[in-house]
């Protein structure tokens, strides 16, 4: 029965081709932030809560990302360029996004939510985000991915076969 029903698409590029070598450094990531995690003062249970929120949030808009680019991809035939701009958006997140000045600021939390990604997850865990930041990185992400969702669907009708 499972070979009548072709798997969806957007599943297959997503998930098509996973990297080994991320399920081997995921360990060692887990227990140092589980490490760090316990050496900080003053962390709550909220706190934790809103960061393995966040966390999941993140990987939300990581998603919606990767349909973008694929979506790209598709249209264009052409991906390398589109991964390498993402990988280098996503490198200005490595540092908290308060370093940087505020056009800058605004741009990477509020158009392209790098900010939200990379910085808010911490920011939650040492209390400094309200509940109504939280909630509101929730529906940004949730608007990104239905954004996402929408590009990937016409740049599925407006695809051409290499042959044609």
């Amino acid at each position: 029965m499972i070979l009548v029903k072709p798997v969806n698409a957007l599943f297959r590029s997503l998930f098509g081709w996973t990297d080994i070598l991320d399920f081997i450094t995921l360990g060692p990531f887990i227990a140092l932030i589980i490490y760090v995690l316990l050496k900080i003062p003053h962390i709550t249970f909220a706190g934790v809560f809103s960061y393995i929120l966040l966390v999941f949030n993140s990987l939300l808009i990581a998603t919606s990302f990767h349909i973008l680019v694929i979506s790209l991809a598709v249209i264009t035939t052409e991906i390398d360029h589109a991964i390498m701009i993402y990988r280098d958006v996503i490198g200005m997140g490595k540092i908290p996004i308060d370093i940087y000045t505020e056009p800058v600021r605004s741009l990477i939390t509020f158009v392209i939510p790098v900010g939200i990604m990379m910085s808010f997850p911490v920011k939650a865990l040492l209390g400094l985000l309200s509940f109504s930041t939280v909630f509101s990185t929730f529906f940004a992400s949730l608007i990104l991915l239905f954004l996402s969702i929408n590009f990937w669907k016409y740049a599925l009708r407006k695809y051409t076969s290499a042959s044609s």
